[in-house]
């Protein structure tokens, strides 16, 4: 009777030992899937020139500028309808930052805020007839 006591106890601890080896390498699994997960989602996250377009033709400029931000992978490939709505969205920054500093009276900010106006406008390309857009919404000029 002790042997068989024996038994059970070696086959129950056994069955035991498995299941806990089985649970581990299921719990693994899933937080090896988890983290490729996340790490596929931050590492693939573009605005796409469809959505640059649409946020040009929404005259949701500030968006841009916001979308520019999060969007600016050094290895990214952009085509020149992307370069040209970016430089939008910096316009829209510095026409901000040129309203503001015109409000502070500081004269040398907002000049060199001009400045970046311009260099942004002509960087704009075929889209440069929306910085008048920008310049009416912010009631510049």
């Amino acid at each position: 009777m002790n042997k068989m006591r024996q038994k059970r106890n070696r086959a129950a601890g056994a069955l035991f030992v498995a299941g806990i080896v089985i649970l581990s390498l299921i719990l693994l699994g899933e937080v090896y899937y988890i983290y490729s997960e996340l790490t596929e989602e931050h590492s693939r996250y573009h605005m796409e020139e469809r959505d640059y377009v649409n946020l040009v033709n929404y005259e949701e400029y500030y968006r841009i500028y916001s979308e520019v931000t999060y969007d600016s992978a050094p290895t990214r490939k952009l085509t020149t309808t992307e370069n040209e709505i970016r430089a939008l969205g910096y316009y829209y920054e510095a026409a901000a930052l040129y309203k503001a500093y015109l409000a502070v009276e500081d004269e040398d900010s907002a000049a060199k805020q001009m400045a970046r106006m311009e260099r942004y406008r002509a960087q704009a390309g075929s889209y440069a007839g929306e910085t008048e857009k920008i310049d009416e919404r912010l009631k510049i000029g």
